[in-house]
């Protein structure tokens, strides 16, 4: 085996776990359909040259993005103010514009929304995706080289984690264009943390500051500015801009599943299954699986996305309800709130009613 990013040979153990759902974000409209979804194993090491850590038990083959795969957090207040500032940092030029893994391709249309737009055209280009809206056009099937142009601004947000080879499947292919924009998680703030429920199936790459300048400049690149993004959860690179300090190499971290999983556990038993997990995104669903595989210990996940409402948490099959409903719930005495950056959002819903926050970075509290 060898580093998909250096070549190098020389790995640790970061993070394990066997039978975790391949797909965080299928909809699933029964329990039956939620607990018999298709699994798969992590294997997370560390590249002793290069810092990349990725899931060395990564299949290709069982990962699926269709119309039953939704991910859209755009009906959070919080998120929403966080794309509006990754917007504000893409030149706004008379250029073409092509998102690769565009989603719904909301994040496109919000870049052509403002007053002073003068991008020419849009391209979205994602498997889950299809229709003409203006200058907009949105292509459901995978990015291939010739949808790009040497004078395109190219944005991939959350896609290059979701890569195998992120040099030959992507980065390589894009070196040549006028502006290159990519925003992926970071795995330091990660590690930092000891937030376990960020080790997912479709993230089999996950990169450092470090890690991920040495994969730009790898492929070609030569500036790229780097910044965090979303109280340091992600980073964000721009390809023209220089790096204000050189980047430190991330340590090396293991992380020990059972210690964890124990402490939530005994921790969750004092609230007598009365819990609901805040947030059924990707670290929702990797919570619940690794927590509370067998419903024991949780009612309810609880969401904004009306897609989601009303089905069932993947590999689990607990039933996922409006987030507007969680204090009117007389059995509920307990929420896990999966990103400490909605804790604002979380108290305009519950407001002063007497559900006690837990935080799943448990160093918030």
């Amino acid at each position: 085996m060898i580093c998909p990013l250096c070549d190098g040979n020389n790995f640790q153990s970061v993070f394990r776990a066997e039978g975790v759902p391949v797909n965080q974000h299928q909809l699933c409209r029964t329990e039956d359909i939620a607990r018999n979804i298709i699994r798969g194993d992590l294997d997370f090491l560390y590249c002793e040259n290069c810092t990349f850590i990725f899931n060395a038990a990564f299949d290709q083959n069982k990962i699926s993005y269709n119309l039953n795969y939704d991910n859209n957090q755009m009906y959070s207040d919080t998120f929403v103010q966080h794309v509006s500032r990754i917007c504000a940092q893409i030149p706004n030029e008379e250029r073409r514009v092509v998102e690769i893994g565009c989603g719904d391709g909301e994040f496109l249309r919000r870049l052509f929304q403002s007053k002073d737009c003068k991008y020419t055209k849009g391209l979205g280009i994602d498997p889950s995706c299809h229709s003409t809206e203006g200058k907009l056009t949105f292509c459901s099937r995978a990015f291939n080289e010739n949808d790009i142009q040497k004078d395109d601004i190219v944005i991939a947000r959350h896609l290059i984690e979701h890569l195998p080879n992120p040099l030959d499947d992507l980065l390589q292919k894009i070196r040549h264009c006028y502006k290159v924009i990519i925003e992926t998680p970071d795995i330091q703030w990660t590690l930092e943390n000891r937030f376990i429920w960020d080790f997912f199936y479709e993230h089999c790459s996950l990169f450092s500051k470090f890690s991920l300048l040495y994969a730009f400049k790898r492929s070609g690149f030569n500036e790229i500015g780097l910044s965090k993004e979303l109280d340091g959860q992600y980073l964000l690179a721009l390809t023209g801009q220089k790096t204000k300090k050189h980047q430190d190499f991330l340590g090396y971290l293991r992380l020990d599943m059972s210690s964890i999983k124990e402490q939530w556990q005994n921790l969750l038993k004092q609230y007598c299954g009365r819990v609901v997990i805040w947030g059924v995104g990707a670290k929702g669903v990797m919570f619940a699986n690794l927590i509370d595989p067998n419903k024991e210990f949780i009612k309810y996940g609880a969401e904004l996305n009306p897609s989601k409402i009303g089905k069932f948490i993947p590999g689990t099959g607990h039933e996922i309800i409006n987030c507007v409903d969680v204090r009117c719930c007389d059995n509920i005495e307990a929420v896990v709130l999966m990103n400490p950056v909605y804790k604002n959002e979380l108290m305009s819903y519950i407001g002063d009613s007497r559900i006690e926050i837990l935080f799943a970075d448990r160093s918030k509290e």
